[in-house]
This record gives structure tokens, sequence and C-alpha cells, in this order.
């Protein structure tokens, strides 16, 4: 911290400030500035304050004022007060005078730890834009060429691709508002594949002229340095995957191999050794992962390993019939049981494999039939799909081992599985002749309702279990009266229209809320449904086509404008509690919105 009066002496060494004999050469002394230490604020747009008078002292004892030099904000008597731009570190510089016109100098920082962010594509160029408090951060000025926004990092950071070329990976820090290169080179191609819980970003590098020989490296955002994972000459390093715990697998080679890499020690395992190609397929909840292999006879085998328990062979157990074919990953559930299947002759058969037990489990195996998964519920019920012909899918649960494969929907129609809700009921649909239907199949009661009527198509199963669909025209009709339909599905589905005719689910805003896009006199307009009210509201229905971008945690929106007039898009901004939008942007460029994220520094 630097802090001057009117006639402080400044060296090297020392920050004493030297008052007295200052102000008008009449004896005055001027007000004495002690050092101020860093101020922490959480941000997310609340206005920081601060009383500095226990940092000055006048040697007089008269009233002081003070004054904002630089850094934005104002005071009132000796509290200062200003709501920062977002997250990092500002430097706010006052003056302080006494009644004799004897004046210092301070200064003292702020560190904003937190912010709610949105990243805004615009034109070619990414923005970031706090939307706490409505101000907008350049990440990108890339005159010309284009930016594309690829991921995020907890501590505010925003990882992007640059086409020039070759195409550059970058890092931008809105902590610092610095930009890191990743990668060293702008004749090689660097490109973003992963990242770990710890702030790391695992990346790619390859030359230009050779691309398939890619290197693999991780760099962590902490310290700002990258080190190598893997780099075999000649062959590719890729297709990471990382644990919840940070440990980051990979395949390298020709033939691929699975390794391991530990973030921690800097050094890589060796998890396989064949001399055919491995590829990996998944990560578990238990930080296990899944591959598979390419067998003896052209066929994919599947594997499971752990760091304690070593590498086991997926349906080892099944013999060799099942052994010959293909076994592929479908999907987990949370106790880490793998869901695969199995490639026949003439089928598709469903498994499930206890990696405790290595025992694998027949879920599935109709025959002359592909059986194929469709889902995991939330309760870890495996949803099927049995195609009897061509024309007839029925649908099918499975819950453990103990229990039989049970029918959800098994009629001379077919069936199609759409969503599960957090209780485990499915979300079916019922193609007919007449149209298609929505069925909603009670998993404890094994029985299924009626949801939607024929003409109906499913949209998206709410937070909170409510249903959204939208009644469609049949295709034999010349104009469309169509509506979007919420049911409530804890009690009578009675069904609820929201938008009217020509209305198109547009998208969640939790809780419940979702937003809809009418059409009005050949305009698009949005409309949210507010769940706790039980009614619709109207977001935008002036002239230009809108279109919804994403909702905040707070309930506001951002959407987007097409002005009629300049033919491009403009962001804007939705306020649920004052029900009034607000323009962010006003330019000839078109405006999107990529993703948001909360931020926190360290």
């Amino acid at each position: 911290m630097r802090h001057l009066t009117n006639c402080a002496v400044a060296t090297a060494t020392t920050l004493v400030l030297l008052s007295t004999g200052c102000g008008k050469g009449d004896g005055n002394a001027s007000p004495r500035v002690s050092n101020v230490p860093l101020q922490l604020t959480a941000g997310g747009g609340d206005v920081f304050t601060l009383d500095l008078s226990s940092f000055v002292r006048d040697p007089e004892g008269g009233a002081l004022s003070y004054a904002v030099v630089s850094g934005g904000g104002s005071f009132a008597g000796s509290v200062f007060s200003h709501q920062f731009e977002s997250l990092g570190t500002y430097t706010v510089q006052f003056s302080v005078t006494d009644p004799a016109g004897g004046s210092s100098l301070g200064d003292f920082d702020v560190k904003v730890r937190t912010a709610n962010l949105a990243v805004i594509p615009a034109g070619d160029d990414l923005s970031l834009l706090d939307t706490d408090t409505e101000q907008f951060i350049p990440v990108t000025v890339s005159a010309g060429f284009v930016d594309t926004f690829r991921a995020t990092l907890s501590r505010g950071h925003v990882i992007y691709e640059r086409t020039n070329g070759s195409q550059r990976l970058f890092v931008f820090d809105t902590n610092t508002r610095a930009t890191s290169a990743l990668g060293n080179s702008a004749t090689e191609d660097t490109r973003y594949a992963a990242q770990t819980p710890d702030h790391r970003v695992i990346y790619t590098r390859a030359a230009t002229a050779t691309p398939t020989d890619t290197d693999l490296h991780i760099w962590d955002s902490r310290f700002g340095v990258s080190q190598e994972i893997s780099a075999a000459v000649g062959v590719p390093d890729g297709n990471p995957m990382v644990t919840s715990g940070g440990l980051v697998y990979y395949e390298s080679g020709a033939p691929a191999n699975v390794y391991r890499f530990d973030p921690v020690l800097s050094a890589s395992t060796a998890v396989t050794a064949s001399a055919t190609d491995n590829t990996l397929r998944a990560v578990l909840a238990d930080d296990s992962v899944v591959y598979s292999r390419v067998g003896g006879g052209g066929e994919l085998d599947l594997f499971h390993y752990t760091v304690a328990g070593g590498e086991v062979e997926i349906g080892l157990d099944l013999g060799a019939t099942v052994l010959d074919q293909t076994r592929s990953y479908r999907a987990s559930t949370s106790s880490n049981q793998v869901v695969f299947e199995v490639t026949g002759a003439t089928d598709l058969d469903v498994y499930v494999f206890d990696p405790v037990s290595g025992v694998s489990t027949a879920v599935a195996t109709t025959a002359s039939a592909d059986d194929v998964v469709v889902g995991v519920t939330a309760l870890d019920e495996v949803v099927i799909e049995t195609a009897v012909s061509p024309t007839n899918r029925d649908v099918y649960l499975f819950t453990d081992g103990a229990s039989p494969l049970r029918a959800v929907a098994a009629t001379a129609d077919n069936e199609v599985f759409e969503a599960s809700l957090s209780s485990g009921d499915l979300v079916v649909r019922v193609e007919s002749a007449g149209g298609d239907t929505l069925s909603l199949y009670d998993t404890s009661g094994s029985a299924a309702s009626a949801l939607a009527p024929a003409g109906s198509s499913f949209d998206q199963v709410l937070e909170n279990d409510n249903v959204v669909y939208t009644t469609a025209a049949d295709v034999f009709v010349v104009t469309t009266a169509a509506d979007v339909f919420v049911v409530n599905t804890t009690g009578a589905p009675a069904p609820i229209g929201v938008g009217g005719a020509g209305a198109v689910f547009a998208g969640e805003a939790g809780g419940g809320d979702f937003v809809v896009q009418t059409t009005a006199a050949a305009q698009l307009d949005l409309v949210l449904w507010d769940e706790s009210a039980g009614a619709a509201v109207t977001v935008s229905s002036v002239v230009g086509d809108d279109a919804f971008g994403v909702a905040l945690d707070d309930g506001d929106l951002l959407f987007l404008r097409e002005d009629p007039v300049k033919a491009t898009t403009d962001l804007f901004l939705w306020s649920s509690t004052t029900l009034a939008e607000k323009q962010l942007t006003d330019t000839t460029i078109d405006h999107a919105v990529s993703a948001t994220f909360s931020a926190t520094s360290i």
C-alpha cells in the first residue's frame, strides 16, 4: 500500500507519512493514514462498505472530509461504499482533508471473491456478464478470428479455442483479467479435453503437420503451469476421463492401451498392456473405470478396473458363447453396477455386472428380438426397450437380481420410454394410428395412467416432477393449433395450457417454472409459467422475435431479441421481481448465451 500526503517523503524502504508542517504552512499537520489491510467481500451484487475512520488520525482533531481519487465508489462521511464490477481485486485511492486544508492520500485493495457469471458470445468474440452487477467483462477481442467457448472452472476461468489457421487453446482468468495460452506454438493444434476437480485443465497438442500424433498435457490454474501427461512419439495420446478423486485415465499408443495419471504424484501407471486396442468407456462413482478391448475374434470385450482390485473382465461368468460376442457398456448405477449389452448373432441382450461379487445377471434376453438399455431411473432401476417387431417396441423395468422383469408398456402398439421422475415413475409415449399419447407408469403400484391425449409430444420432466408436453396437429391438417401443457403428476393429472396456439416449450426455469415461445401475428414472444403463482406471465411481447437464453438462480431470465431494423440479436434481462425487461446490449453483432456458472476465488 502507498499512503502519501501533500508533502510526504517516500523512499524505497519506508511508508512513514511526514505530515508535520504540511497544509498551508501555518504549522497544521495533515491527517495521518495508516495501512489498510486487504478487504474481502462476497460480491454477488452487494455494495461493499468500509469505515476508514479507524485508519486515519488528525493531530489537531478536526472534522475530516474524504473523497475518492480513483477506483470508483463514494463516501458518506468516513464510510466508503461501492458495488464492484465482478470477481477480482480492485485498488481504491482516496484523499482525506482536515479543516485547515491539510490533506493526505491513502489506498486499499478490495478482493471480490464470488460472482454469478454468464458466458456471452458476441459475434466471433466472447464476454462475461456478471448477472448480479449487470457488468460485462471482455474475454476475447479476436480481430476476425473465431473464438469458441469450451468450459469454465469454478475459480472463475473461461476456457476457449481460437480458430486461426490452427486451433489454439486459451484460458481467461476473471480474477486477474489475464489470458494464458496453453501450448506454445501457432503451428500446432491445441484442444480442450477435460478438467479435474482441483481446477486443472487437460488438453491435447498436435503439430499441424502430424495431426494424429496427439500429446496429452495438464495445466494447473492455481499456479499457471503445464506438465506433460503423455507424449508417445508418432501415436495418439488422448480420450482422458477424470475420476471424482482427480485421477486421469487416458489412452496412449498404437495399439491403444489405458494408463492412469496421478496429478499429485505427476506420474503415469499402465493399466493395460495388450496387443489390441483398448478404449475407455466410462468412469464410475467409486472412481473405477470401464473400458473395452478388441478380442481374439474381433469382438469387443468389456473390463472393469479399480486401483485396489485391478482388472476384471465383465461377463466372464456367462460362458464361452457370451464371451465370443461384443459386450458394450451402456450405463451404471449409483452402487457402481455396470449395465451392458451383448450383441449376439441375431439380437441384443441386456445384463448387469456387480463389481463386488463379480456376478453378471441376465436382465433381458428376448429370443430373436433386440433388448436395449434406454435409461436408469433415480431408484437405480434399468429401463429397457424390446423390439418385438419394427413397429412394436415394448418397455420393461428391471429392479434387481431377485425381481422379475416388469412390463411397463407391452401392447401391439409401439411404446417408447421418454423420461423418469425422481420417484422412479416413467413417462412413456404410445404411438398409435390415432396419434401419440403419453402415459405415466407408477413403479410403486405397477400401474399406468393416461397423461396426455392423442396428438401429444413430450417436452420435459421438470425438477419438481411436473411433466410438460405439447399438443401437435395431425400431419394432414394445414394449420397447426398447438398448445403447451403442464401436468402435476403428484395428484390427478389435470393439464394446464400455457401459451396458446403455436406455442412451443423453450426451456426450464427452475422450481417448476418454464418458458414457452409463443407466436402472435407472425412474431415470436416469450411467456413464463410461474409454478408458485399457478399462472402464466408475459416475459416479452414487443416488436422483434424473442428466444429464450437461460434462467438465473434468482428467477430472472436472460433472453435474446432480434432487432428487425439491425437484423442482429441483442441480449435482455427480465426481472422476476419487477416483471420488467432491461436491454443489456445494443450493437450490430449477434449475441447469445453459452453457459452460466458461479465462481469463487481462493
